[in-house]
């Protein structure tokens, strides 16, 4: 008696490969989406934890919110201190914040992180988040909130950081970037210390430059 060949035939290979292949279109593209969601929640969580030492801080000092030192210019609210400068807010965001890791989304393109951007070699400290209370009102495209008193619309700090609108823009941002242009949204932290995940299908939108400052802020 003949044994029989144990061994795939060629059109049941061809079957296996492409069941192979079409759970790899699924599977992917889930785990893809899947990270880019964690990313969104360890950002919002972070704005949680800034909302808190912001409200400790005003809470200590009046109910008003930090103020950067003159020196540091108001086109960039998410640079702490400058390299050419004493002037710093760097200590008092640390203080309150209790981590400097709270100021640096994870999802961040240029893996920009507390060791590196707290610590850069120039002397310069920034975040990747953006704190919109420190920009002069030339650089707000809507009604600047009144953030003497800050209500439950304004927003205090958001983890877009700026990108121009080409590829090749030197700016880090934080989420994906779906049209290869701009992120496709941000975490916002508002006055009454609520996160809400916002984009354009929301009304709201940003957008930078590469040859000059970001020109934040929001169109709706």
């Amino acid at each position: 008696m003949q044994r029989r060949n144990k061994g795939f035939t060629l059109v049941e290979l061809l079957i296996v490969v492409g069941i192979v292949a079409a759970l790899t279109g699924v599977v992917i593209p889930a785990v893809g989406k899947a990270k880019a969601t964690a990313v969104k929640v360890a950002c919002a969580g972070n704005l949680r934890q800034i909302g808190t030492a912001l409200n400790a801080y005003r809470a200590a000092n009046g109910g008003k919110l930090p103020v950067r030192p003159s020196g540091l210019d108001q086109t960039n609210p998410h640079v702490f201190k400058y390299k050419s400068l004493t002037a710093s807010v760097a200590k008092t965001m640390e203080k309150y914040a209790e981590s400097r890791d709270v100021f640096y989304c994870p999802g961040n393109y240029q893996r920009r992180t507390p060791s590196e951007w707290w610590t850069f070699q120039s002397g310069t400290i920034a975040a990747t988040y953006q704190f919109p209370f420190w920009l002069k009102s030339s650089y707000w495209l809507v009604k600047v909130p009144d953030y003497r008193r800050p209500n439950g619309d304004a927003v205090i700090a958001a983890d877009y950081l700026g990108t121009d609108t080409t590829p090749a823009a030197p700016l880090a941002w934080n989420h994906d970037r779906p049209d290869g242009q701009s992120p496709e949204g941000m975490n916002m932290l508002f006055g009454d210390n609520r996160v809400e995940w916002r984009n354009k299908a929301r009304g709201w939108m940003l957008w930078g430059r590469s040859n000059g400052p970001i020109d934040w802020y929001l169109a709706n």
